[in-house]
């Protein structure tokens, strides 16, 4: 039962960490940044905002949707 609610709850953080990407560097904008520079802090959020999900034997990193939009508007992005 217990792995049964750990899978359920692995697919929900999988669907919201897709979805997450989806908006990619185009779901932020900020005045007078460098396309590398939102690269660049687009990456180093992603990274940080990632979370471990098990999956087929081995954990997965996707990022958790909440913490990568805090990250960017931490950066001065606002979130689209």
């Amino acid at each position: 039962m217990k792995e049964r609610i750990v899978r359920a709850v692995g697919g929900l953080v999988l669907v919201v960490g897709v979805a997450a990407c989806a908006g990619g560097l185009s779901g932020y904008s900020k005045t007078g940044v460098s396309d590398q520079q939102k690269s660049t802090d687009y990456y180093d959020c992603q990274r940080d905002a990632s979370v471990p999900v098990w999956r087929s034997k081995m954990y997965e990193y996707v990022p958790d949707t909440e913490k990568m939009n805090a990250c960017m508007r931490a950066r001065g992005y606002t979130v689209l």
